[in-house]
C-alpha cells in the first residue's frame, strides 16, 4: 500500500524526510506552503537581526550620523519585511522602501519572499510559474541558504514546485536550478 503514495508534504526535517524516503521510495517529498514560507520568513528576519549587528558594531566615530540613520531604518523593520507586502500599511510601506534603499540584501531577500508567496496565490499551476528566466532566480543560494541546503539531493540542488498541488518541496527533478 505505501508503494502506491505518490506525494508526501511535510515539514522539511530531514528525519521526517529519511523515514518517508524509507517507507515510500517512490513518493515525491514535499514541503506545504506554510512550511516554506516560514523558513524564509525566519531567514529573512535574521538576516534583519545581522544587518542590524552589523550596523551596531561599526566604530567610525565619522560616519556616527550615518550608523544612527541606518539603525533608525531598522527600527521596528521586522514586520514591514515579514509581512504580506500586499497588507502593509502606509507607514510600513514606508518604511520597507527605506530599508530596500540602505540594505541590498534585504532588499533582494524581501523580494525572493514575495515571489514565492506570489506563486502560491497567483497560479493555478504553480511550475510554470517557476522558470529562472521569468523570475530571475538564478542566484537565491546567496540570500535563501538554508532552504537552499534543505534542498541538497546528491550532487544537484534543485526547487520543485509540485504540479499535484499548490505546494513545494525539494526533488533531484526541478523547475528551478539553484546551482
Amino acid at each position: 500500500m505505501l508503494e502506491q503514495i505518490e506525494e508526501v508534504s511535510i515539514d522539511l526535517w530531514l528525519p521526517y524526510k529519511n523515514l518517508v524516503k524509507e517507507l515510500m521510495p517512490s513518493a515525491e517529498v514535499v514541503a506545504d506552503r506554510f512550511h516554506v514560507m516560514k523558513q524564509i520568513n525566519q531567514e529573512l528576519d535574521e538576516q534583519r537581526r545581522a544587518e542590524k549587528r552589523a550596523v551596531e558594531a561599526q566604530k567610525n566615530k565619522k560616519q556616527k550620523a550615518e550608523k544612527e540613520a541606518k539603525l533608525e531604518v531598522l527600527k521596528r523593520s521586522k514586520y514591514s519585511l515579514l509581512k504580506n507586502e500586499k497588507d502593509l500599511t502606509e507607514t510600513q510601506k514606508i518604511k520597507l522602501e527605506a530599508i530596500k534603499e540602505n540594505f541590498p540584501s534585504l532588499k533582494k531577500m524581501q523580494e525572493l519572499k514575495e515571489e514565492f508567496r506570489k506563486i502560491y496565490e497567483t497560479s493555478e499551476n504553480p511550475t510554470e510559474e517557476c522558470y529562472p528566466s521569468r523570475n530571475g532566480w538564478q542566484n537565491p543560494p546567496v540570500f535563501l541558504p538554508r532552504v537552499v541546503k534543505q534542498s541538497e539531493t546528491g550532487l544537484e540542488k534543485s526547487l520543485v514546485i509540485s504540479s499535484k498541488g499548490q505546494r513545494m518541496g525539494w526533488s533531484r527533478e526541478s523547475t528551478i536550478n539553484l546551482n
